[in-house]
Parts: structure tokens; sequence; C-alpha cells
């Protein structure tokens, strides 16, 4: 028996037809294509100021760890965000770990700011 091909970008490939889509259309779970863990995450400079992103997504690395900090797992995250796989936010947080330093700046710069937006529009506080 010949051994299946295999597309870099679209998994397996049996006589011109993808593994994954001929588990689907037997009724199987459709398997997992093999990705390259460095195309998760993008930051190109046109979108979200080139903060580090999931691909495909509006959602920033940022984001995911902020949701990480307040306890939630990455499989929680990856179920209540329905499109973000549990690979993609696993990245996010590879990312963050991986460069920690200027992420935890960029969250502080970002505090900053918010606080600054803040007390420039915040009306008075109403006292107790």
């Amino acid at each position: 028996l010949s051994q299946p091909g295999r597309d870099a970008d679209r998994g397996p490939w049996v006589a011109g037809v993808s593994v994954c889509q001929a588990d689907v259309r037997v009724g199987r779970e459709p398997c997992a294509a093999v990705h390259a863990i460095g195309k998760f995450i993008v930051s190109p400079p046109d979108i979200r100021g080139g903060r580090p992103r999931i691909a495909g997504t509006g959602v920033t690395v940022q984001r995911i760890v902020g949701w990480s900090k307040l306890g939630l797992a990455p499989e929680d995250i990856s179920n209540e965000i329905g499109y973000l796989s549990l690979a993609q936010v696993y990245a996010a947080l590879a990312y963050y770990h991986a460069n920690k330093d200027e992420i935890e700046a960029a969250i502080e710069a970002e505090a900053q700011e918010a606080a600054a937006l803040e007390a420039e529009y915040a009306g008075p506080k109403a006292e107790a």
C-alpha cells in the first residue's frame, strides 16, 4: 500500500480527497491537520496597533492573557469564544510566556491609558 500524500496546509490526502474530509463523510470526527505553531500568532502593524493577535481573528494575545489571569482555563476560553480552537488559545499563551516582558509592558501601558482616560472623562464621584 502506498502512503497517503500530505499537503502542508490541509493535512493528509489520499486519491485527491482529504483524509479529514473522508472522515467527515463517513461520520467520524475529522482528523487534525498538522499546523506550524508560528502561523497562529500574527502582528501586522496596521491591525490592532501591531499588537500580537490570533491569526484570522481580532483577539489579541493580551486579551487571552487577561482572561487567563482572571482564572479561566484555556479550555474555558476556547469554549466561551467558540471560534477559537484550544490550539489557538495555547499558542497565544505560549507567545505570552516567550515574550512576557513585552506583553506585560503593553498590558501596563494600556492600563495607564485607560486610567488617564477615565480620570479625564469621568464625572465627579458621588460621595457616600
